[in-house]
């Protein structure tokens, strides 16, 4: 493999690394890395920008863009004495200079005059801001706002707005339309309303003209809601979506967790918990990740991460060990109760409860019907010892098949002697049973 190709691969795993454990590569942030920082400063993985906006961008977290900057405008003439080219009400500069000096000015002697931009293709609009004048107030009167997909439609298309004699200095204008032209108009002679008898008539006095957007994802009056819609944008107003949600996300505007989901970005998996799933959904609350249902048995705890404490078990940990009858007293498991190290002598079943029927020993292995009993055939559970004691040539405690009288011993219970026998030779060994020589 190559140099470059290796270089190549171990960026790649690490960028990767970074997404996955939540921490997005430098300038990025939120689900899955997919917005971009347009701040100067201080942007954080989870939330975004909260410092100062880059040049085009504005809004708490620098998510609204005004794509009309630098953007192709034009207009239907220009003033004999200020002549200011029509690029520079979108040049990004709100600054108007000495009386208007760095403004666009439109003609005053035409029956109508516009200017309009190009943003070079269609946008959704749900709002623009206009800098007026502010030294002279009379131009912004009457003026109209019409957004359109074609070129000089000049008062034929939609229409977002109209100004007055007392509308802002920046006048922010809802249009609420999909567009790629965004003309102003002014067809009303506004001498009339002009203090300073300049004879202002049909000119218009434009500084600047911000065409807002909130960039994808965002939606809200300040777009600094999220949406997270599958393979499109969300309504920049309602932020409704219209295709479904990503993957972790639900909801009218994608921006809720899913059932399995919890956390800022929606990345925590509630199955990594041990929720209560009754109704087989691993739910939890899908901020904090606490169970909504409480927890599985064997766990406790708000997020249910905790095993029970030794000694106890089951749902909400409410049984204990000590009432089973496990090997040594020792621990059970905290799920299912099951004895860590298997069941004392008398008991068999997964939790040790149950007590051995007519068998008796470690795991009820040894059947009470093989003992060789005298009289009564009851069977302790635990060693399996015959009350009356043993037929001839067994021991006890449980006269077992197989436990002859040790050597030189016979009898019931093996509790006579052979050398009582005066055999013949060695007179050690005799019958188990009778003591026969």
């Amino acid at each position: 493999m190559s140099e470059h190709l290796m270089c190549m691969l171990v960026f790649t795993m690490w960028a990767c690394c970074r997404v996955t454990s939540g921490v997005c590569p430098e300038g990025h942030y939120g689900f899955n890395c997919s917005y971009t920082c347009h701040c100067t400063s201080g942007c954080d993985s989870v939330t975004g920008c909260s410092g100062g906006c880059m040049k085009d961008w504005s809004g708490p977290k620098c998510t609204i863009e005004n794509v009309a900057l630098n953007k192709t405008a034009y207009q239907s003439g220009y003033h004999p004495y200020v002549v200011r080219h029509s690029s520079y009400a979108v040049d990004g500069n709100t600054d108007q200079g000495t009386f208007g000096s760095l403004c666009v000015v439109t003609p005053s002697l035409e029956p109508y005059t516009w200017w309009e931009v190009d943003l070079g293709r269609p946008y959704y609009i749900d709002q623009l801001a206009v800098h007026f004048r502010t030294d002279y107030v009379a131009p912004r009167n009457d003026v109209h706002v019409f957004s359109s997909l074609k070129m000089n439609q000049t008062n034929t298309s939609h229409l977002c707005g109209v100004t007055t004699l007392n509308s802002s200095d920046v006048t922010y204008i809802t249009c609420d339309d999909t567009a790629q032209y965004i003309t102003l108009f002014q067809g009303t002679n506004n001498d009339d309303v002009d203090v300073y008898h300049y004879k202002p008539r049909t000119r218009m006095d434009i500084c600047e003209v911000e065409v807002l957007i909130c960039t994808a994802g965002t939606f809200g009056d300040n777009c600094t809601d999220f949406c997270h819609c599958q393979g499109q944008s969300c309504n920049f107003v309602t932020g409704e979506c219209v295709g479904g949600c990503k993957h972790n996300w639900t909801g009218t505007q994608c921006n809720e967790c899913d059932s399995d989901h919890y956390g800022s970005l929606c990345i925590a998996s509630c199955s990594n918990r041990h929720c209560d799933q009754t109704n087989s959904i691993s739910r939890c609350d899908n901020t904090n990740g606490q169970c909504d249902n409480g927890c599985e048995a064997g766990w406790t705890g708000t997020s249910c991460l905790q095993k029970c404490p030794v000694g106890r078990y089951g749902h909400g940990c409410n049984q204990l060990c000590s009432e089973k009858h496990c090997l040594g007293e020792t621990s059970c498991n905290h799920v299912t109760g099951k004895c860590d190290h298997g069941c004392d002598r008398g008991y068999i079943s997964s939790d040790c409860t149950k007590a051995c029927n007519f068998a008796y020993g470690f795991n009820c292995n040894m059947s009470c019907s093989s003992r060789k009993c005298y009289g009564s055939l009851e069977c302790d559970q635990f060693y399996g010892r015959c009350r009356e004691g043993c037929l001839d040539g067994f021991e006890l405690p449980d006269c077992t098949t197989g436990t002859t009288c040790r050597a030189g011993t016979f009898g019931s219970g093996c509790k006579l002697r052979c050398s009582e026998r005066h055999c013949d030779g060695d007179s050690t060994m005799c019958d188990a049973q009778s003591g026969t020589c």
